[in-house]
């Protein structure tokens, strides 16, 4: 049925002490199970998965597990072609934090975790790497949107953080993305193009009351995406 089965995983157990800020007084515990599976079914067809389990401490010890299928795809590589697809995660660029090309993985902020990587959220796309000379031109289709996960701060009572608008689910909505690399005389060289909406979303401040005493009353934030 296949010419080759791998598969593996691993179980990462974290204490995140807080050390410096004074207002944070919780020790957080996290566990996280992932198994990888990869199938090459010819020498020209292959397919990955991998499933993940986060278990982080909440109050009272408590304890929340979340599941997922973080990347599940089919490859096909070939001579001078490649297209993978699937659930998969597309990173680019070399930066984790400041990284103004990475635009096709959301991240969700709220894992903490000592690997960046564990951020990163997978996202159905279909790519394709075609090889010419020695120039990789990749192309990506990501027909529905994945949006980040990020942290709200304690806020006053009188803010509201409401529900984030979302892009329409139509074609007209998707993602594009192109890419043209080469490698010369040891430098990586790319150019990037991106089409879609930005992954993080903007925060808009609706309405600023001013009362007596120069007393300031904010009503809700309204959370939105724009199109990069």
């Amino acid at each position: 049925m296949w010419e080759d089965l791998d598969i593996g995983g691993y179980v990462r157990g974290e204490i995140h002490v807080p050390a410096f800020a004074e207002e944070e007084t919780e020790t957080s515990l996290g566990c996280t199970m992932q198994l990888k599976a990869s199938a090459v079914f010819s020498e020209s067809l292959s397919a990955f998965a991998e499933l993940r389990n986060r278990m982080e401490h909440l109050k009272d010890i408590c304890m929340d597990s979340d599941f997922d299928l973080r990347e599940g795809y089919l490859s096909f590589r070939g001579a001078r072609l490649d297209i993978t697809i699937g659930e998969q995660v597309i990173a680019r660029g070399q930066a984790d934090t400041i990284n103004p090309t990475d635009n096709l993985c959301a991240r969700d902020k709220t894992i903490f975790s000592s690997e960046p990587d564990d951020q990163r959220l997978g996202a159905f796309a279909t790519k394709m790497d075609v090889y010419v000379g020695d120039f990789t031109i990749t192309g990506v289709w990501q027909p529905d949107f994945t949006h980040s996960e990020f942290l709200v701060p304690p806020l006053a009572p009188e803010i509201k953080i409401e529900d984030p608008e979302l892009p329409s689910k139509e074609i007209s909505s998707s993602a594009w993305a192109l890419k043209c690399a080469t490698y010369f005389h040891g430098t990586d060289i790319s150019l990037s193009y991106f089409y879609g909406y930005c992954t993080y979303p903007d925060l808009i401040l609706k309405e600023v009351f001013v009362q007596p005493r120069l007393e300031i009353r904010i009503l809700p934030v309204f959370v939105s995406f724009r199109q990069a």
